[in-house]
């Protein structure tokens, strides 16, 4: 199996350095804070406004975003996601089969990923839609005589 460029360099980062374990748990902070970051802008909220709707402090809605914070809270990630109107997914892996089950999905969203998306939707197709609704024409009045 082939691994994935992230794996790669962190191969060529910590070459023997570094054990599985600790792969993996730095992958898994690098993947909820991109994803959370990512969820977060797409909903085009600030830390305090979810942090507001979760009774959190906005520190603490900015640690969910910050891979160094590897010790999440699992109560406070999920109160947060489910907040943003999404569902935490967690599953746990035996360390034998986690090269194998990273193998099974499609690559996650990465902060490029979300800036490019988030410009295309305020990019009009073409340039050339108006930001107004369309208003229904006027039928113009027939000149008598």
């Amino acid at each position: 199996m082939t691994k994935s460029a992230f794996q790669q360099e962190l191969d060529e980062i910590f070459d023997g350095i570094v054990d599985d374990r600790e792969v993996a748990k730095w992958g898994t902070a690098i993947d909820i804070a991109t994803q959370f970051y990512a969820l977060r802008e797409r909903r085009g909220l600030t830390h305090a406004q979810v942090g507001e709707q979760i009774g959190k402090t906005e520190r603490a809605i900015s640690r969910i975003e910050n891979p160094i914070n590897a010790e999440h809270n699992l109560a406070t990630l999920r109160e947060a996601v489910e907040a943003l109107g999404a569902i935490l997914d967690v599953t746990i892996v035996p360390m034998e089969d986690f090269e194998a089950y990273q193998g099974l999905f499609p690559p996650r969203p990465t902060i490029e990923d979300v800036k490019e998306r988030l410009l295309a939707e305020q990019t009009p197709p073409n340039g050339k839609v108006s930001p107004m609704p369309l208003q229904p024409a006027r039928p113009r009045r027939r000149k008598s005589g």
